[in-house]
């Protein structure tokens, strides 16, 4: 199944095989900066996927906050399973792009990232018992708790842009690190901030957390 992205100025339709949509609004959350919402960045165009599966379960964890769960498991329980399906390789050498980078403030899929997104979903397409954890990272800039609500925003919008496709709910969760856990530790350069951020698809359940993808 072919995923399409269409940017608009606020708005973000998601199409699956021209029947199948998401309509996102705008991000709530003000700017830690300047009071209001970012224009376009590189990778996004503004407009927003608000995510609210059902049987996920948000809640507290730390390091990564913000953790939902598969239909009510731990991630530490889907780790036998997996592995017995999993591939000799490691699960994470079967895609060869799992990382989508996002502009400043921002959660949207741009089109620069559509394939790295389509041959993901391909992939979870063809192996519907594999799982794979959306890992949400943002800047350093900011305060912790909005840097936490805007990675698992961004992990979000790609659980959805999953979902639409017609991969099953049960494969996919996702968690926040925030500012925790930088592509570039220390660096101050817009070019270390946008490899920042991002979202890493994970499918090596035994290895969770400080992912560089």
């Amino acid at each position: 199944m072919t995923i399409k992205f269409s940017p608009f100025k606020t708005l973000n339709l998601l199409t699956v095989s021209a029947s199948i949509g998401l309509l996102a609004g705008c991000a709530s959350t003000a700017d830690q900066y300047g009071g209001n919402e970012q224009g376009p960045g590189p990778y996004g165009d503004g407009s927003a996927y608000h995510h609210q599966a059902a049987g996920s379960d948000v809640k507290s964890q730390g390091l990564g906050q913000y953790d939902d769960q598969f239909n009510g498991e731990s991630w530490g329980q889907q780790d036998g399973a997996a592995a017995q399906g999993g591939m000799a390789s490691g699960p994470n050498a079967a895609v060869a792009k799992r990382v989508v980078y996002f502009g400043f403030d921002q959660y949207s899929v741009g089109k620069t990232d559509q394939d790295i997104v389509q041959s993901n979903v391909n992939y979870l397409l063809k192996h519907p018992k594999q799982k794979v954890l959306l890992e949400g990272y943002t800047d350093p800039r900011g305060s912790s708790q909005y840097n936490l609500n805007l990675g698992q925003k961004r992990a979000n919008s790609l659980k959805d842009a999953l979902l639409s496709a017609g991969v099953g709910p049960q494969q996919v969760s996702t968690l926040s690190y925030g500012k925790e856990c930088l592509a570039v530790p220390g660096g101050t350069a817009e070019a270390d901030y946008q490899k920042d951020r991002r979202v890493i698809f994970n499918y090596n359940m035994n290895s969770k957390g400080c992912n560089q993808g």
